[in-house]
């Protein structure tokens, strides 16, 4: 039998920090009504899970494990982790944001009801249509894209801590964002000037 040694434990915590930053922030495991001790347990059952697939993306990274490079490692690992499960929260916001529109135009904004995905109360149609999105989010199998696209992840931003190659696709991405925002602001700005 072999011993669990420092390698392996330290390449579990780093692709932990990756994994662990998409479930905290992924809609439905990161509600509030799930027990924060379930939540870490699942983070680490999933980890432990894709731990031998992965070993191989870590082992380069931490190799020659320098305090400062494993530093830099945990905190970019954490950081593509939050960016994965961010964007699948942005569809949820936005369903959010639009069932508080249909609330206020069909005049049902006034009765408050608990939510099913946060902790601030909202009204009882944008609950409803929160919880019915969350429920098929899971009922045909969307959270294991979720993961799918954590396990891909490790091709396209590999464990290198803030590398340029890394993070070159985020930094177009914000730009093309900047960009179309001031477009679309000037757009808006001219065409209300009389």
């Amino acid at each position: 039998m072999t011993a669990i040694g420092s390698n392996a434990v330290l390449t579990a915590f780093v692709l932990f920090c990756r994994i662990g930053a998409c479930l905290m922030i992924m809609p439905g495991i990161s509600s509030a009504r799930i027990p924060a001790r379930v939540r870490l347990f699942v983070g680490f059952a999933i980890t432990l899970g894709l731990t031998p697939l992965l070993s191989d993306e870590v082992g380069p990274a931490i190799s020659a494990p320098s305090p400062f490079l494993l530093i830099r490692t945990i905190i970019s690992e954490s950081l593509i982790g939050g960016l994965i499960g961010f964007l699948g929260r942005i569809f949820f916001g936005a369903l959010d944001a639009l069932a508080n529109a249909i609330a206020m135009a069909i005049g049902l904004s006034s009765p408050l009801a608990p939510p099913a995905d946060d902790n601030e109360p909202a009204p009882a149609i944008v609950s409803l249509i929160s919880l019915g999105a969350l429920m098929l989010f899971f009922l045909t199998n969307l959270h294991w894209e979720v993961l799918r696209g954590l396990l891909a992840s490790y091709s396209v931003w590999p464990v290198s801590g803030f590398s340029t190659h890394a993070w070159g696709l985020p930094k177009s991405a914000i730009r093309l964002h900047v960009l179309s925002f001031w477009r679309c602001a000037s757009a808006v700005r001219l065409s209300c000037t009389p």
